[in-house]
């Protein structure tokens, strides 16, 4: 292992309930797809359960439905990526046995956001949700544009994170009993390694 704590902490029975959380674009569906595989355990979208056709969003209390029973049918293991945390309060942070948080320059992540996107509206890349395109007024001329959203949002996730981290970050957090969020930052050789030290990690399992 790179560090003196392991790269996912898990609970006392070895198994994980694995939260990604960060700004749009830093890749928090791709982890969720390696991490799913590596781990062996279900993975879910918070975005495929929040948003219906035509962007209908789920109503709060269905959605929260939806998220719960989501984590009660993996009793063996989940990971979950997205920031609802404003719909569904902290049931997901609370029940987690571990906290990613994914936080690149954005001038790493903006460009790749940038091309999903136009992927997406030329019909070459999965949609967020089904039934959730985008027309290039949406993308280019709405203040509702990811692409807005991801630049606005940068520095205000960010904030929020950082204050998460301060209260149960790992080996730094004042709450000490709920010490599960880690941040991984950089240009990608912080997450590559990290991916390594998981990687030994599931080699070492009995």
């Amino acid at each position: 292992m790179t560090t003196e704590h392991p790269p996912l902490l898990g609970d006392k029975h070895g198994k994980y309930r694995i939260l990604i959380i960060g700004n749009s674009g830093t890749g928090k569906s791709t982890l969720t797809t390696i991490l799913s595989t590596k781990l062996n355990i279900n993975s879910s979208n918070l975005d495929r359960l929040f948003w219906n056709p035509g962007w209908q969003e789920t109503p709060t209390l269905e959605f929260k439905a939806l998220v719960q029973e989501t984590m009660d049918q993996n009793p063996e293991g989940w990971i979950i990526d997205g920031n609802y945390t404003e719909k569904v309060g902290m049931m997901i942070q609370d029940q987690a046995t571990d906290i990613i948080w994914l936080d690149p320059p954005l001038v790493l992540y903006f460009p790749r956001i940038f091309m999903r996107t136009i992927k997406r509206w030329w019909g070459i890349q999965e949609l967020c949700s089904p039934g959730c395109g985008e027309t290039f007024k949406d993308i280019f001329l709405s203040r509702k544009s990811i692409l807005a959203f991801c630049i606005e949002h940068h520095f205000v996730v960010r904030k929020r994170c950082r204050e998460m981290m301060r209260n149960i970050g790992v080996g730094i957090g004042l709450d000490k009993e709920r010490n599960c969020m880690r941040r991984i930052g950089g240009w990608g050789g912080a997450l590559k390694g990290w991916l390594r030290d998981v990687d030994d990690m599931v080699r070492k399992r009995p």
